[in-house]
């Protein structure tokens, strides 16, 4: 490729170079810190306080937001997305995706000291939102797919694919993809997993989530 420098054995020392004359980076030294990282256990441990909240109506929704970020500005839509859930809504993260609204900060939940952002950690703790939401369906006596639980999986590489698969395996429904459809479903898998489990891809946050958002 014309006006494109290649490396050549391994030789990185002209691109050391470069990097040692320029400037220190900005921004990089902060006071600000964010919640992050919970376990379902810790979560669990405050399930009076949760099933209290929506016994009452303070607790209307709960969003899970899960999967692989991928690179550009569809992932941006995730961010809207957390950014306009109303106060009554928890929102529950695992994996990457997280790290594009982290920062927010979100609050507790009115009247209440439950945090409206609870981070279960990485794709490998996303079982932590599964055992949350089967717990929460024993509770209150009512099967999972029929819970005030919304999913919307992040897509981008093979660890959004075990995650996607072991929802399925558990029979849950209703999960929303995107912001891409991957390259290996044809129309003959998505048609067979829109009619077994009513899956759906994104297109944008108002149209996709409606009433659910402010």
């Amino acid at each position: 490729m014309e006006g494109i420098k290649y490396i050549n054995n391994d030789d990185f020392s002209e691109i050391i170079a470069q990097t040692l004359e320029l400037p220190d980076a900005e921004g990089f030294d902060s006071d600000e810190t964010v919640m992050t990282g919970h376990s379902f256990k810790t979560i669990l441990s405050l399930a009076l306080q949760i099933l209290d909240a929506v016994d009452k109506g303070q607790i209307k929704n709960f969003f899970v937001i899960a999967g692989c970020d991928a690179p550009g500005k569809d992932g941006e839509y995730f961010r809207e997305l957390a950014s306009r859930l109303p106060e009554t809504t928890v929102l529950l993260t695992s994996s990457c995706g997280k790290f594009r609204f982290n920062d927010i900060d979100f609050g507790n939940v009115p009247g209440t000291e439950i945090p409206r952002y609870l981070d279960l950690g990485q794709c490998n703790d996303s079982y932590g939102a599964v055992e949350i939401a089967l717990a929460l369906s024993d509770a209150l006596k009512t099967p999972v797919n029929e819970l005030p639980i919304n999913i919307q999986l992040m897509w981008m590489e093979q660890k959004a694919v075990i995650i996607l698969l072991g929802l399925f395996s558990l029979g849950i429904q209703n999960i929303k993809i995107g912001p891409k459809q991957a390259q290996f479903f044809n129309d003959d898998i998505v048609n067979f997993l829109v009619d077994k489990f009513n899956i759906s891809y994104t297109t944008n946050v108002d149209d996709d989530w409606g009433d659910k958002i402010n």
